[in-house]
């Protein structure tokens, strides 16, 4: 039986979009003489896209920016960077998030802590890890913990039904290019903030860990921001993750929950009966941790033609059973 990877959270409704969109036009900037380090805090043209992408999208300006080698590092950069500035003791995160956040955050030497961040009250012990839409619920918050808070946004865009107006308060935002454009391969992320002590914190903390983001992955970045038209390319990524929410749909009957409707994620409570009937259809999925109650998160950001393959495994499977 073929295999049909709903699993880890590649964007590829993203990539057919680009391919169909750009067309490499680099030429000699990656010839060898123009691969040295890149700036400290990035291509300084690729900031100032990044700066417009950011104001576009959030309604924010600030004051600094910083490339990173993708949202992982950007969040470690900060956690670390906090941690030995300020002496925190937590970090903070809902109940699921991110699958890497309980390691990201033991390997900073924070203690990882979750809970319902709607009731949760923070202390000045606490490093607050807002992922805003979620990750995988796709749930917004807006609130102020009154501490030191990152909001994780790379779904807070129009691709991903991100209502700009719902935001976390925050001291630092991250984005990526990941989720933005589909490359998750490029390892292009970027962090934003107003505090300049704090910035040159980050922009330190980074250099010693990359000395410097790749200069081929910037400039391919670069080049496809200045080829495509980007508001155009989010509506189509919008019109795309909608069509695979309508087709994941169709499971609502069976798994007794409907498709989120922002984010990337289709997430849903499980027995073991459910979770045989998916693995006997040959669908490949994340089971996120969340104390006794299981769950199955699906990429709705897999290709529609593999999701709509996916509908009938799990439909032809079940009348089967």
């Amino acid at each position: 039986m073929e295999e049909l990877d709903l699993g880890w959270g590649d964007p590829y409704f993203l990539l057919e979009i680009l391919g169909k969109m750009y067309s490499p036009s680099m030429g000699s900037s990656l010839a060898p003489q123009n691969c040295t380090y890149a700036p400290d805090a990035g291509d300084p043209e690729l900031l100032l896209h990044i700066k417009a992408i950011t104001e576009h999208t959030t309604g924010n300006e600030y004051k600094h920016y910083l490339i990173t080698n993708g949202a992982t590092q950007a969040i470690n950069t900060i956690l670390r960077s906090w941690k030995g500035m300020y002496g925190y003791k937590n970090a903070v995160t809902s109940h699921l998030g991110y699958p890497y956040y309980p390691h990201m955050i033991g390997k900073s030497g924070l203690n990882y802590v979750t809970a319902d961040l709607n009731k949760y009250e923070a202390d000045h012990k606490d490093i607050m890890v807002i992922d805003s839409p979620s990750n995988p619920m796709g749930e917004q918050l807006s609130k102020n913990f009154e501490t030191s808070t990152i909001w994780d946004a790379v779904y807070h865009n129009l691709i991903y039904n991100a209502c700009p107006a719902i935001k976390p308060a925050h001291n630092v935002y991250v984005g990526s290019f990941s989720k933005l454009l589909g490359l998750t391969g490029s390892r292009v992320g970027w962090i934003a903030t107003n505090d300049i002590t704090e910035f040159n914190a980050f922009r330190h903390e980074s250099l010693m860990e990359n000395a410097t983001v790749s200069v081929p992955s910037q400039k391919y970045v670069k080049n496809i921001l200045q080829t495509i038209d980007l508001m155009e390319f989010m509506k189509f990524g919008k019109n795309s993750l909608d069509q695979n929410r309508e087709e994941l749909q169709k499971l609502a009957s069976l798994t007794g929950t409907d498709v989120q409707e922002r984010g990337m994620f289709y997430c849903f409570e499980v027995d073991s009966k459910m979770q045989k009937l998916f693995q006997d259809a040959g669908i490949k999925y994340v089971s996120p941790a969340f104390g006794d109650t299981q769950l199955i998160r699906l990429n709705i950001g897999q290709t529609n033609a593999i999701l709509k393959k996916a509908v009938k495994a799990v439909q032809k499977t079940d009348k089967v059973k």
